[in-house]
């Protein structure tokens, strides 16, 4: 898989959706898109070892976990929950990266050919 380009990257935090809650770090989406150009380059550098390496740093590991009631009177049952799971904000940008090129890979390949693909939609009904 090739690296990730300067351009790649600056599209990816750009389109970060804002007002988004945090992961476990607390890095809000508008803190990335408002990075420097140091910080930018340190965090592109990070995403390609994350290529390379085929790992992400243990930290990305982790995530906050909310129950959000399903009802206004929920009366502290978890019964009455759904959950919410917050990632870093960063691994979800690399994430989308990887999707990316892994998708422009399977076209370019022509790797879900017609019969692959009726096969992949029998499998998943």
């Amino acid at each position: 898989m090739q690296k990730i380009t300067i351009e790649e990257w600056r599209k990816v935090i750009i389109d970060l959706p804002k007002e988004k809650a945090s992961g476990p770090s607390k890095i809000f989406n508008e803190l990335l898109q408002h990075m420097g150009p140091n910080m930018f380059k340190f965090t592109l550098q990070l995403a390609n070892l994350c290529l390379t390496t085929g790992d992400i740093p243990a930290e990305w590991r982790d995530a906050l976990l909310y129950p959000i009631s399903k009802t206004m009177e929920w009366e502290h049952q978890l019964t009455k929950t759904r959950p919410i799971t917050l990632l870093e904000t960063i691994r979800k940008a690399v994430v989308k990266i990887i999707t990316q090129k892994l998708s422009q890979i399977i076209a370019n390949n022509n790797i879900l050919k017609e019969e692959n693909h009726a096969a992949l939609l029998y499998y998943n009904n």
